[in-house]
């Protein structure tokens, strides 16, 4: 393990058709594979040897906690547990729905002043769309995006159409 204090952090995420995962260095470098199909511990080696670390450089390992698909969700569930465990790191789980809405904020609404809501659609599949706003604001001095404090944070929404076609964040 390296002596920062922000570690390399390794994320999956299964939640949706496409697989991802992502290793962010504590040096801010960031490095994703994205798959439709495939194994996800090979593709988690392989992302580790492009990054040029050492699996025991990792420090926490993070998953997409849906929402999603059932089977998806528990796909990167387990599959994070049970690195962590071989590893000997901590696991955390992030909303799928907020970290789109993170991501939408800190690539288009850098200017977002705290108070700024931002909408998130995700597809749900058979008509219907996964939504959750969240609201901007300041969580440890840097400006963050928060989900509604609900138990379940989401909500399950019909939608006319096609709702891969609503999927995003606006």
């Amino acid at each position: 393990m390296t002596d920062t204090l922000i570690p390399h952090i390794l994320a999956l995420d299964t939640a949706q058709e496409d697989c991802g995962a992502a290793i962010l260095l504590a040096d801010g470098s960031l490095f994703m594979h994205v798959e439709h199909v495939g194994s996800r511990l090979p593709m988690v080696r392989d992302l580790i040897h492009e990054a040029g670390i050492e699996k025991t450089d990792l420090g926490l390992i993070a998953f997409g906690e849906g929402p999603g698909s059932f089977t998806g969700l528990r796909v990167a569930c387990g599959a994070a547990q049970g690195l962590a465990w071989a590893l000997e790191v901590p696991v955390a789980q992030v909303s799928n729905l907020e970290a789109l809405a993170e991501w939408l904020r800190e690539t288009h609404l850098e200017a977002a002043r705290p108070g700024t809501r931002i909408a998130v659609l995700n597809d749900a599949r058979m008509h219907e769309c996964y939504r959750q706003q969240v609201l901007c604001g300041v969580v440890a001095g840097a400006r963050r995006c928060r989900g509604s404090p609900r138990a379940a944070g989401w909500s399950r929404i019909g939608c006319a159409g096609r709702c891969s076609d609503l999927s995003g964040a606006f």
